[in-house]
């Protein structure tokens, strides 16, 4: 770690992207590191409250982080929410602008202890295109008890890079493989999130069910809505109240995910 003597030879802008380094190390800093190391990144705060061509706000955070610090250590909540607000706030001084996936908390200690419950829930992703929507549907499936996810056609996996940082290391949780949507009727009830289908609330969820997610422009192909309406539970919909015809696949997915879970749990 740097010694607040030379930050404080740095340049002004050279401090602020210092500084935008050193929070995402701060993050990572365990207890002992911060016996050792807690004088130094309060030095550095106060060298960084008091460069006089830097934004007030952006001071204003930097002695409000300092005032969390006294108080609290890495283990705490309040300490990681300090350092990440200063990061996106330094961030944005510099136009870097901080995403979801790029969050510093690890899952696996947010999720320490908990036991998962599982659904029979099973998506299969038919042509989803963004790897950051696969990754994100992974993610919520994971939340609301999916079993399993089926990717097909031009579906990325998630050894893509960018569908892991939406997932959230949930593909290490829930089950997921490729495959062909005619290699799996045979083992469950199938039904297709579209357009023009029964409404959410209405619809009825089959015990055990396979809903096919279809890619962002062209939604669910003929071939598998047919297969859906007529051998299978048919179609759901979204009901929308505004003047865009469709939601983000992700999103959309999501709300489905969450009646169909409230259904096989009130059953």
């Amino acid at each position: 770690m740097i010694t607040p003597g030379k930050f404080a030879s740095l340049s002004s802008s050279a401090k602020k992207r210092k500084l935008l380094r050193l929070c995402k190390q701060w993050l990572y800093l365990s207890e002992s590191d911060w016996v050792i190391y807690s004088s130094v990144v309060r030095s550095i705060l106060d060298i960084s409250s008091s460069v006089k061509d830097w934004d007030d706000n952006l001071r204003a955070i930097i002695l409000d982080t300092l005032v969390v610090l006294r108080q609290a250590s890495p283990s705490d909540r309040a300490y990681k929410r300090a350092i990440m607000n200063l990061a996106s706030s330094v961030g944005e001084e510099l136009g870097i602008y901080t995403a979801d996936w790029d969050s510093f908390f690890v899952e696996k200690e947010i999720c320490a202890g908990k036991e998962r419950t599982v659904l029979p829930i099973t998506l299969y992703l038919e042509d989803v295109r963004s790897p950051y929507n696969v990754g994100s549907i992974f993610r919520t499936a994971e939340a609301l008890g999916g079993e399993r996810i089926f990717l097909g056609g031009i579906t990325p996996s998630l050894d893509n890079n960018r569908a892991r940082k939406t997932a959230r290391g949930s593909e290490h949780i829930i089950k997921w493989q490729r495959s062909e949507l005619k290699m799996l009727v045979s083992y469950y009830t199938v039904f297709a999130l579209e357009t023009g289908g029964t409404p959410v609330d209405d619809f009825v969820f089959p015990e055990r069910g396979l809903m096919i997610v279809g890619s962002e422009e062209l939604g669910v192909s003929q071939e598998a809505l047919e297969l859906a309406e007529k051998k299978g539970a048919g179609r759901v919909s979204v009901p929308l109240l505004g003047l865009k015809g469709s939601l983000n696949v992700s999103v959309a997915t999501g709300i489905v995910l969450y009646f169909w879970k409230k259904s096989l749990l009130s059953s």
